[in-house]
């Protein structure tokens, strides 16, 4: 256990060392995390809104309620 937290932390700094040295890696690599990580809040905001809200309506009809049988 301790080999692969040892093996993970050297991997790790050797990331960091990497993007000390060349200075453009860093920026493409904070901008494509922070492209994916926006994406992914955009589509987990829109699949839930979706999904899980309930409708806006008062009186629903039954047929509309629910989804199955």
């Amino acid at each position: 256990m301790w080999s692969r937290v040892g093996s993970l932390f050297h991997d790790f700094r050797f990331a960091l060392r990497g993007l000390g040295r060349d200075h453009r890696l860093a920026p493409a690599a904070i901008f494509a995390l922070s492209l994916g990580i926006g994406a992914m809040t955009v589509i987990f905001g829109v699949v839930h809104s979706l999904m899980f809200d309930p409708f806006p309506y008062r009186d629903l009809p039954p047929t509309l309620g629910y989804f199955g049988d």
